[in-house]
């Protein structure tokens, strides 16, 4: 299979009926989104990141605080080992092919990227 970006309007527009006439008309919202079901794909990502310069330091001076316990946990400095974070988002199968359509956040900067399909089958995406 073949996973690539597109323009989410193009999507939803496909999606909906707008770029092609509809096959049949539908009697309820329910019907569509059984019939469109299997399109929709969760994505599941993970990337390398290490914390960011100074995100914690210093505790700023304040006044003694019933507090202090609770900010010092955050005040602390951070281990500066890199964590695997990981995500997940959603997409649109949107052509026979393969191509899939999701934003651009799901999957920006991401080391591993995992499509799973409503029937459970999982892709990695090229």
């Amino acid at each position: 299979m073949r996973f690539g970006l597109v323009l989410p309007a193009l999507a939803m527009a496909a999606l909906l009926g707008l770029a092609a006439p509809a096959a049949h008309a539908h009697d309820s919202f329910a019907e569509l989104a059984e019939e469109l079901s299997p399109a929709v794909v969760n994505i599941s990502t993970s990337q390398i990141v290490a914390p960011a310069p100074n995100q914690r330091g210093e505790r700023p001076e304040m006044p003694q605080s019933p507090f202090e316990e609770f900010f010092e946990e955050f005040f602390l400095p951070r281990d500066s080992t890199p964590r695997k974070v990981s995500s997940l988002g959603s997409g649109f199968v949107i052509d026979s092919s393969g191509i899939i359509v999701t934003n651009n956040h799901v999957i920006e900067s991401a080391d591993e990227i995992m499509v799973t399909f409503s029937d459970g089958s999982k892709y990695e995406p090229r």
